[in-house]
Order: C-alpha cells, then structure tokens, then sequence
C-alpha cells in the first residue's frame, strides 16, 4: 500500500487533475451500497479503488469523497497510470478502513491501508458509505493536499456539457445539498419512467441499469428489433403520457428467493445477473402504480410520476454490460430532465453554443487539422492553417522555457526494448504502449514518454552538482495506444 499511496500522492501534489463527466454504474461488480436510508445526505461517501501493478503484487489506495462528488475514473486511471480504477467492494472497503460499509467512521487503518478522505468528512462523527448518487464534477487542489495520514480538500467545481467541454460555473449557479439530493431523485425516477415507456413500446426488450447522471439519466437496454434516434421521439411521447398520470411510486422488499422467481419468470437476464452480486437479504424494489413497472432499485425515488419536471431524450449510444467488452453491446439512451421548461431550453441552447464552439468543428471549418481513415484513427494530420498555429505556440514555449534556463533537444520516435525495460515502462506500461517492431532480431517501440531518452542525456557524462538543476525540454512526439472511445478530436477522453 505504502507504494501505491506515495505514487498517488506525489502526483496529486504534483499536479491540479482537473475531472469531467462520468456515468457511474450502479450496478456493476465496483458498486455498492449502506444499509442506512435515513441519514443525511452530506453523510453518505463513496470509496474509489486505485490498483497500481508492481514488480511482485498489485499495489492498492484508496480515496473517500463524498456521494455527491464526480470523478473521471478513466481519464484519473490513466493520469495515474493506475493498473485499475474503480468504486471499491465492501471488502475492499473494509481492508483499507477497518470500517464496514454502512458505517464508516474517521477514520480505521488495517494492514497499513491508509485511505486519502475528503476534509469535510473528517468533521462528522459517523459518516456511511453510499454509491452512485449525483455527480459533481470537482478538482483537486494541491496545495490543501497534506501528508497520505491527512485528507484532500475538493474544490473548484465545475460542468461538462454533453460534448466533454468543460465549462466553468460559479458557486452561485450550483444548488444546495437539499435540491441537489431533490434533482437527483427526480432524474433517477425519470430513468424508471423511461425504461417504463420503452417496455409499454417494446415489451420483449431486456433492461440492464438506470442511474441518474449529471444534468439527467440514461438506461442501458437489449433490444429485439435495433432501435435508431427517430424512435426516441415515440418514446419521449409515452414518458410524458406516463409522467401527466401522475403515478404513485412506492417502495417493497422481496426475499432473494421471491426476487429470482420473478426475474426468471420475466426472463430478464440483466437483472439476475445484478441480483447475484447483492448481499442483501430482502432485495428492494420500486413499483410504479399497480404492478405498471417494477424495478430492482435501492432508490430514493420521488412519491410519484407527475413530480418529474420536463424530460427530454437527447441520443443513443452502445455501452457494453457492466462497461467490460467481454460482455453483450445494449443500446443506451440518454435522456435530460429539469424542473423547469427555461431551465431545460438553457440547456439545450448551452449545448447547441458548445457545438458551435466544439474544437471539432473548427478544426474541420478553420482546416486546422484532419483524421483521416487511411492515416488511423486518433493519428491527427496537422493542415497547412494548423501547423501555422502550432508553430507559433511551440515558437512562444521555446522562447517562455529559454527564459527559464531550459535548453532543449530532439530523440527520435523509436527506441529499443532496452530502454523501455530500464525505465520500467514495459513492466508498469506496456498495455499503454504500441505492439513492438521487430528490426534485425531487436524489437523497437514507438515512445510513449520522452523522459527515457533525457535520462541518457543526462547520464553521458559525469555532471557536478553545480550542474543542477539541469534543464532539458523536448517538444517530441509520443504515442499511446488508446481503446476507441478514449479520444475525442484531439483531446483523450
């Protein structure tokens, strides 16, 4: 653990990691929940889980936010160069805490696990340990961050619109802990009333999860016949006929045996397979008027249908179960849901400012840059016009780092499997790096980082402390080997 956590601390003092948009899955084998319904909402936390691999075992760390904090989990994985990152088990919990999940209190150590927590959290006597509730995206500032025995303060806080940019907000735009945990009950139900409408439509379809996201919802589905965006309309329309019958929705235990009679029974393989990795005894669901949808859901929920505010299905994408691609593509559909009709047409037209704004769109309008097939996705081609504009921001840099002391050089784009073996890149970093080249017997690699080569620089020659600091840049060219999806135009995503 000891590694793990200094790996993690010095990059977090190291760097301000700013974080996005992330869909949580509620469902998956990373989530799970307290037993505690009743607590305050401020008290309710989540576990993230950070694997890094070592030379002899996994090392492990954990951070504790609270529910209500969003984190990229991919994009902080592979600033981290973490082996893994995902919500943490209960047992997982419980080794780095001492503390069950359900209880958490500030704050226990077992086998020298030390887990990092939120300031915040270390005011209140008893904290309980939630997942999957609202996100808020956050960033984290070095400078409050202390010794791995003291917490993290979280601040700054920020939006992603639906096109990943980033658009700052002020705290004033921000609700209150109360309308926040009221928006996010609203939204989950939304996600109910949606899968309720697509049953209505599509009655042999298969229903995976249903959590709500920041500004609305989504639901992962398996479909008979493939459904396109047109169709979304159709379904918009019997969400909207489902939330002006104002529908009571209320809450009902069934024994684990009840639970699996009435799935199988259903034939509806998704939620089996979610009831297998819940612990619980009686299993909660949420019904929907007279038995109109029943749902295997912790909640909360909202009393009844007509307390949802105005909703609107935004785009379908393929999400693989439990996000392993191992595991059968269903179609999710996104969908937003506000409190009022301005609050919800603000948004669309944020989003529709974002686009018009998406660096996407400019470098296609602008001819800066192009992705060509023949070239390889995620290998952007510089045109003239943005080669013009990359020449001029490389030109300041050089100008900006001289005035610091900086000299700078050039290594070339591969390099032998020597190198990367002594840098420790092929034992911590290979699945991030591109297959190797085989010349005359000697394997080469495309570079990922440029530091291996600077360490040999440095190393030609005997050097005197007076030497130091010694500073060396490099405006070199690395390549990582990204699934598809990681990127998005020039930006890893």
């Amino acid at each position: 653990m000891k590694k793990a956590y200094k790996k993690l601390e010095k990059f977090l003092k190291k760097n301000e990691i700013p974080f996005g948009e992330v869909e949580h899955d509620p469902a998956g084998n990373a989530m799970q929940y307290h037993k505690v319904l009743s607590v305050e909402y401020e008290k309710l936390v989540k576990a993230i889980l950070l694997k890094f691999k070592n030379q002899k075992k996994d090392e492990l760390a954990v951070v504790i936010v609270q529910a209500n904090k969003q984190v990229d989990l991919e994009q902080m994985r592979i600033l981290l160069d973490a082996k893994e990152i995902r919500l943490a088990t209960d047992k997982e919990l419980k080794d780095a805490t001492d503390c069950d999940s359900g209880e958490l209190h500030p704050f226990g150590s077992i086998y020298g696990a030390k887990a990092l927590m939120d300031q915040d959290l270390l005011k209140q006597e008893k904290i309980y340990f939630r997942a999957g509730l609202r996100d808020v995206s956050f960033t984290v500032a070095p400078e409050r961050l202390k010794d791995s025995e003291e917490p993290i303060m979280f601040t700054e806080v920020n939006v992603i619109d639906e096109n990943g940019e980033q658009v700052v907000a002020s705290e004033k735009t921000l609700p209150t802990d109360d309308e926040a945990e009221s928006i996010e009950m609203m939204r989950h139900s939304a996600a109910h009333v949606l899968a309720h409408a697509v049953l209505k439509l599509h009655p042999d379809a298969k229903i995976g999860i249903g959590p709500a996201i920041e500004n609305g919802f989504y639901y992962d589905f398996e479909f008979v016949e493939p459904i396109n965006e047109e169709d979304l309309e159709e379904i918009e329309k019997e969400m909207n006929k489902i939330i002006k019958k104002d529908i009571p929705i209320r809450q009902e235990f069934k024994s684990r045996a009840e639970a699996k009679k009435f799935y199988t029974n259903w034939e509806q393989d998704y939620k089996l397979d979610l009831l297998n990795e819940i612990k619980d005894k009686k299993i909660s669901f949420f019904i929907t008027g007279e038995n109109d949808f029943i749902d295997m859901c912790r909640g909360p929920h909202i009393e009844s249908t007509g307390k949802i505010g105005v909703v609107k299905l935004m785009r379908i994408a393929g999400a693989y179960w439990k996000g392993d691609e191992n595991n059968p593509m269903l179609t999710r559909i996104y969908g937003v849901a506000f409190n009022t009709q301005e609050e919800l047409d603000n948004h669309l037209a944020m989003i529709e400012e974002a686009k018009r704004r998406n660096h996407r769109k400019i470098g296609k309008d602008m001819e800066l840059f192009a992705v060509f097939p023949e070239v390889g996705q995620g290998l952007p081609v510089w045109l003239p016009n943005g080669y013009v504009m990359r020449r001029t921001l490389e030109d300041y840099m050089i100008k900006m780092e001289r005035r610091y002391g900086y000299v700078h050089a050039l290594s070339p784009h591969i390099n032998k499997s020597e190198l990367f073996e002594i840098s420790g890149h092929l034992d911590f970093y290979k699945e991030s790096m591109y297959a190797p080249i085989k010349i005359d017997d000697e394997e080469y690699y495309l570079k990922p980082m440029n530091c291996p080569v600077s360490m040999l620089m440095y190393k030609m020659k005997p050097r005197s402390y007076r030497d130091l600091p010694m500073k060396l840049g490099e405006l070199g060219t690395v390549y990582r080997y990204e699934k598809s999806g990681e990127l998005h135009g020039l930006q890893r995503v």
